[in-house]
């Protein structure tokens, strides 16, 4: 019973965590994807391309959020996402189901979603800013960069991304520890309630289920012509994107 109340007080630290995380990096994500259309008309990405020199400043924050939202340091997103493995694989040892072999799929499918995540950021990063500029449509304005007034908040949510990967723990002591004491009141005050969140974790499996998602994600995007027309298949894309709306994006 001891250790499923440990596993379940991890979890929904992992949870609490990434929620913060979450709404810093998707955040500045939003409001980059305003910034675009306001600018120019269009966040159309197949209209977008050859940013990163004319808005360097929106550049750089959508850099900020995509990559922690791939789970990559040093940003917030990544000891979020180290800890949801870190849960997931907590789960055979909790022996919380029968089949030990069903118990394997969580992890798994937390790493493929992983995966997906990490090629979708890519795509953000440099198809928007990277890629080829197309022809213009009608609408469309010139691109440049945004005013500072529209800058400041993304701005704000950029560094928060960054301060939070650098001092994890002074949002684990004085917001997520109260945060668990409200959810967990009879656990208040036990070891590990709230436990300290370190950057590095040692050569454990969810570093190198990190270092997968990194290399296979690298490899299907750069493949990625071969492959993304298979949404175009009704079925699979219709269930891939259920499952993806309701697991995937949770990671």
């Amino acid at each position: 019973e001891s250790t499923h109340i440990a596993l379940f007080t991890a979890a929904t630290f992992a949870a609490l965590f990434h929620m913060i995380n979450h709404s810093t990096f998707k955040g500045s994500l939003f409001m980059v994807v305003g910034i675009l259309d306001h600018e120019l008309g269009t966040r159309n990405i197949k209209r977008l391309g050859r940013l990163a020199t004319i808005m360097p400043i929106t550049f750089t924050i959508a850099l900020i959020g995509s990559f922690s939202m791939a789970g990559l340091p040093p940003f917030n997103g990544f000891l979020s996402k180290e800890l949801f493995f870190e849960a997931m694989l907590s789960l055979k040892e909790a022996n919380l189901l029968s089949m030990d072999s069903l118990v394997l799929l969580f992890p798994i499918i937390a790493w493929v979603g992983s995966i997906f995540t990490f090629i979708y950021c890519m795509i953000i990063v440099f198809q928007t800013f990277f890629g080829k500029v197309p022809a213009p449509v009608p609408g469309q304005r010139p691109a440049h960069e945004a005013a500072i007034q529209m800058l400041i908040s993304p701005m704000v949510l950029g560094s928060l991304v960054v301060l939070i990967f650098i001092f994890p723990n002074l949002l684990g002591t004085y917001i997520l520890g109260p945060a668990m004491n409200a959810v967990y009141p009879q656990f208040e005050g036990m070891p590990g309630l709230v436990p300290e969140i370190q950057v590095w974790h040692g050569g454990e499996m969810p570093v190198f289920m990190t270092i997968g998602v990194i290399i296979i994600g690298i490899v299907l995007y750069g493949l990625l012509r071969y492959w993304k027309g298979i949404d175009r298949l009704g079925f699979l894309h219709g269930t891939m994107d259920i499952l993806y709306k309701d697991l995937f994006q949770r990671i």
